[in-house]
């Protein structure tokens, strides 16, 4: 049967599955139980779920063909009994149809209604060509939990389908769930790709347990989510039963304490240690150093200045420790010797400086970012690499706006650089910030080639010599140095 032909059968098997499935529930165990989990009938009917008492599909082969229902995950092949060769595969369960993009039924998640220590709780689909569970939300499918997570910026990942639809009912849509697994590195694909800087809140149980999952979903997919938080329940308390005793607003306190992934895997690998004796540090960066290896080339330099502005620990070390691959990249992409870092930082904050009081910066932003190339992290300096981070984002928005923005009062400038940083779970101190664009523009637009004249001295004093710049030919840094020279009419002698 053509591939095509095949799918088209699956998804018409398994909606009737879900059909057959909410046919079974009234009257039945599986409702009794929903009741006492407090699940109401608007939610059971929304999210459509159902009963499954076993036998309900692979008794009815006219209605379900075999090898559709078989590679749809509905039945599995069984010791021959009374002339069946094929049984269901939720059996006693309450079954929650999961759902793709369009609402249709790809697949169920079902609970049992059995006790017993070989009865696995959860049992979901097998993965199918329509799905694959490490691809897939709960409750994504539905149009209204992706509407309020695009408005609100914003999404709740809780561990399964009660916490979710308890959640759901008490008028927090914003809400998904992973389908009997961890949190997976394409499940945050699917929510980056959908909504850009988007903050994700992953919600666990406060139990040994829960931080141990905690330590395990933020360890593997550190640095792939835009803005990953992370909160916990009191102990002994799911999002259902809390939200079923205590309500929605005791239950909004506990996410408005979530804090930065990273922070908490700062604070788990450092408990019991004592940072300050070497043994202990080192113990720490090895700790550290594996969950730090996912995270992107692109944004792992400011993990590291984050790991040494909360350790209070040298760079130098913390990249030789985590990044030792690092180590080349920090001395020809930035031409940096620790030692030599504050006169780094002094030639790009004037650089910064001037960007942002020429006439057009918008024309520069473009020049620098677009023509030659320099990169945001091309930059050593971490609030000099924001701010320009920011002036390329925002030029990248609208051309104008750039210009009206940095035209604008300082403190509304300082605030928009520091919030857009946020989003990218990149703490910046506003009075740094402003610290680095304090500058009189007149001042700065008359000075230019004093300006440039400086800057072009500065780095000839860092780099010591002629063969160091050749070195480093070609890197984004020594871009900028070309074009300041060419607008300042500069030599190597001057």
């Amino acid at each position: 049967m053509p591939d095509k032909e095949l799918k088209e059968q699956m998804y018409e098997v398994l909606e009737k599955a879900c059909s057959v499935y909410q046919s079974l529930l009234s009257n039945s165990k599986a409702e009794a139980y929903l009741k006492r989990r407090g699940i109401t009938l608007d939610s059971i009917e929304r999210f459509r779920i159902g009963y499954a008492p076993g036998r309900a599909i692979s008794t009815r082969r006219s209605e379900f063909p075999e090898l559709a229902s078989k590679t749809a995950g509905l039945i599995r092949e069984i010791t021959p009994y009374d002339g069946n060769t094929y049984g269901d595969v939720f059996f006693d369960r309450v079954v929650f149809p999961i759902f793709d993009e369009l609402e249709r039924v790809i697949g169920f998640n079902g609970r049992t209604l059995t006790d017993g220590p070989r009865i696995p709780k959860y049992v979901n689909t097998a993965e199918t060509p329509l799905f694959k569970k490490g691809n897939i939300l709960y409750g994504f499918g539905l149009k209204e939990i992706r509407q309020a997570i695009k408005q609100s910026r914003r999404v709740l990942i809780e561990e399964g389908p009660t916490d979710l639809i308890q959640t759901y009912q008490n008028g927090i849509l914003n809400v998904v769930a992973p389908n009997g697994t961890a949190l997976t590195a394409e499940q945050l694909k699917v929510l980056n790709r959908f909504s850009p800087d988007l903050e994700q809140i992953l919600l666990f149980d406060g139990d040994e347990a829960g931080n141990r999952a905690a330590a395990r979903v933020v360890g593997d997919n550190l640095g792939k989510g835009s803005r990953m938080m992370v909160c916990f329940m009191p102990e002994g308390e799911d999002p259902d039963s809390f939200l079923v005793k205590y309500g929605k607003m005791r239950f909004e306190e506990i996410i408005e304490a979530r804090i930065p992934a990273f922070d908490y895997l700062l604070k788990i690998n450092s408990k019991g240690l004592k940072l300050s004796k070497a043994e202990d540090y080192n113990a720490f960066l090895k700790l550290m150093k594996e969950p730090m290896q996912g995270i992107p080339e692109e944004r792992r330099w400011a993990y590291v200045e984050e790991l040494a502005d909360k350790t209070g620990k040298g760079i130098e070390g913390i990249v030789r420790g985590i990044f030792p691959s690092m180590k080349n990249i920090v001395q020809t992409n930035t031409i940096v010797i620790p030692a030599s870092k504050d006169k780094i930082r002094t030639w790009e904050v004037s650089w910064i400086r001037q960007v942002a009081a020429d006439r057009n910066p918008s024309l520069v932003v473009n020049y620098f970012y677009g023509t030659l190339g320099v990169k945001p992290t091309d930059l050593f300096c971490h609030d000099v690499r924001e701010i320009y981070r920011f002036m390329v984002e925002v030029n990248g928005e609208d051309r104008l706006k750039l210009n009206e923005t940095l035209a604008g009062s300082q403190p509304k400038l300082v605030d928009a650089i520091v919030q857009r940083a946020k989003l990218r779970e990149c703490n910046l101190d506003g009075e740094m910030v402003a610290e680095t664009l304090n500058f009189t523009s007149e001042r700065y637009r008359t000075k230019r080639v004093q300006i440039e004249n400086s800057l072009l001295k500065a780095l000839l004093l860092h780099a010591n010599d002629k063969a160091m710049i050749a070195k480093n030919s070609g890197t984004g840094i020594l871009k900028i140095l070309q074009k300041i020279r060419e607008l300042g009419d500069l030599n190597e002698n001057e």
